[in-house]
């Protein structure tokens, strides 16, 4: 199998880290980081622009580019025949998920969200430790993802952006993803605070209800590092430290606490990155832990988010 990366940032880097099988070629928006790439990884071919790379003989692509060029470059990427994997989130909002399924279908190749969190062995003993009740009935999560960004960082940034920008995009899919993987439901969404600044929504608190199930996410661009996921049940809790890529969590019954770890192999993509291979070795279009109806449905809760504080929001660039 045969890789080609459009992006040479620090998620490009990441990925090359990951240990992918063979990385045949990279482009990048400048070619001096390409080069260092090339230099440190060992890439036989650095190409002057993503659609020379795209008509090499590259079997999957990894997108790891500002979010407004993922649906772009995904879809050219899929029209060359090349399976897919794009960096959370798949694309800026549901229309664009959409269209790229269905691109994806028409051309019987691979496409997939890079989100991470579900190949952690730590997410996935969480969610058979739910399944299994051992706190009793879900009550509520609450999810905290918090970084200081200086406004000279949003100005040089695509995080800066009007479009592609802001909190939401960036980190708020991790949260949304416990929302469609671990509570499966369809919920009521309550409320929605959001402060702005230089243009983008830099701090984003969503409160979603339903039969006295309360999910809140609280993510914020403004505030000290925190990423943290509280689970309250009926007979106790646990606590899930970086909850984007655990390694442990804490569980909670009484006057009992127990740490349970969970080692993962190479860096935080490795996992995903193996999913996506594996998959493709099978000739699937779809990895079975991140179907594409779970993209949708992220890319729907995230519109439906960023509805409740746009002023008018576009249809057409917001709704199919």
């Amino acid at each position: 199998m045969k890789w080609g990366i459009l992006g040479s940032g620090n998620v490009a880097k990441r990925f090359l880290a990951s240990q992918p099988k063979k990385v045949s070629a990279i482009s990048g928006r400048t070619k001096r980081k390409s080069l260092c790439l090339q230099k440190e990884f060992s890439i036989p071919v650095v190409y002057d622009s993503y659609e020379e790379l795209l008509k090499s003989d590259v079997e999957a692509v990894y997108i790891a580019l500002p979010h407004g060029l993922h649906y772009k470059y995904a879809l050219e990427a899929m029209d060359e025949g090349k399976a897919v994997l794009i960096e959370k989130p798949l694309a800026l909002n549901e229309w664009e998920v959409q269209a790229l399924t269905l691109k994806a279908k028409e051309k019987n190749v691979l496409l997939m969200e890079a989100m991470k969190t579900r190949y952690f062995p730590a997410y996935q003993a969480l969610k058979k430790a739910l399944e299994q009740g051992v706190i009793g009935t879900i009550q509520s999560i609450q999810l905290f993802f918090y970084s200081e960004v200086s406004d000279s960082f949003l100005k040089q940034s695509y995080l800066g952006d009007s479009i592609q920008g802001g909190v939401l995009l960036d980190v708020g899919c991790y949260g949304v993803n416990w929302l469609v993987d671990v509570l499966k439901s369809q919920l009521h969404l309550k409320e929605v605070a959001v402060r702005f600044r230089q243009g983008i929504d830099s701090h984003v608190v969503a409160i979603f209800e339903k039969n006295e199930v309360f999910f809140q996410m609280e993510i914020s661009l403004e505030k000290p590092l925190n990423r943290l996921a509280l689970i309250q049940g009926t007979k106790g809790s646990i606590e899930i430290p970086n909850f984007h890529r655990p390694s442990h969590f804490v569980l909670k019954k009484g006057k009992e606490e127990k740490i349970l770890e969970y080692l993962y192999e190479g860096n935080d993509l490795t996992g995903e990155v193996r999913a996506f291979e594996r998959a493709f070795a099978l000739g699937l279009i779809e990895e079975p832990s991140m179907p594409w109806t779970d993209s949708l449905k992220m890319a729907r809760e995230l519109d439906r988010i960023r509805d409740a504080f746009t002023p008018d929001p576009d249809a057409s660039v917001y709704r199919m």
